[in-house]
């Protein structure tokens, strides 16, 4: 029971940062993105947040949208996705939305890894062997779909707040990593006037059977700075630490 209430007043603790406050006039409404992988995805996270957000702010509107992709992480978004253009909708151009179409088209005729996609593995999992860039041909599909169907039908849509999930992809420099790709896309989020809020995974540290002690909490301690170091450097408007979280119940 004591485990049971620690975890339900933990994802309380989890919520709060992105319970926005919002004293407006009945009525108002806000719209959130979030970008990432089935971490986002499972249990319909963005419609959670939507739930805990408007309940605790009566006559306020959320609307939620999910961009995920799964197993994905932001270095891929950005890079071979251009899931920057859905931060960027209420702005950007059908010009620019038929070039990234073009270049993810030209990703497909890509085999052999290339230069940055073996260099950003090389310091985000050096201890690994990553999956080889052909593999992601099937998604970069799925995002040019998502573009054309963006061509054909832009809604417009002004984000107010930006979720940017990480995925085994944080580093101990914040100039590396998720911490790098959450730094562009927060550029592009400032300039729309949208806030982002950094939600942090831990898919390393989940466990099946009960532990006695926390999994890996130096490497999670070190991983949580880097993450708050970068917080301040971008500006974010909150960080959602849910290693620190599985953590303590694991204690």
């Amino acid at each position: 029971m004591k485990k049971m209430i620690k975890s339900i007043l933990l994802g309380y603790v989890l919520l709060t940062p992105i319970c926005i406050d919002a004293d407006g006039p009945a009525g108002e409404e806000i719209n959130m993105l979030f970008i990432g992988n089935s971490f986002t995805a499972r249990h319909h996270l963005p419609l959670l947040v939507k739930k805990v957000i408007e309940e605790g702010n009566p006559g306020l509107t959320v609307h939620v949208q999910p961009l995920t992709y799964g197993g994905q992480d932001l270095f891929k978004y950005w890079t071979y996705y251009f899931s920057q253009s859905f931060v960027e909708q209420s702005t950007i151009t059908n010009a620019i939305i038929d070039q990234r179409i073009r270049k993810m088209e030209g990703f497909l005729k890509v085999d052999s890894d290339p230069d940055e996609y073996v260099n950003f593995y090389k310091i985000v999992r050096p201890e690994k062997k990553w999956k080889p860039f052909s593999s992601i041909h099937k998604t970069i599909k799925a995002a040019i779909n998502r573009h054309r169907q963006l061509l054909k039908d832009n809604p417009r849509i002004k984000w107010d707040y930006i979720v940017l999930q990480s995925w085994l992809d944080i580093c101990l420099s914040p100039d590396d990593g998720y911490a790098k790709y959450a730094a562009r896309f927060a550029d592009v989020a400032k300039a729309h006037a949208a806030k982002v809020i950094l939600y942090i995974t831990a898919a390393g540290i989940q466990n099946a059977e009960p532990v006695k002690t926390p999994l890996l909490p130096e490497k999670v301690a070190a991983e949580i700075r880097c993450v708050k170091m970068q917080e301040k450097r971008i500006d974010a408007f909150a960080v959602v630490p849910v290693p620190l979280a599985i953590n303590m119940i694991q204690e």
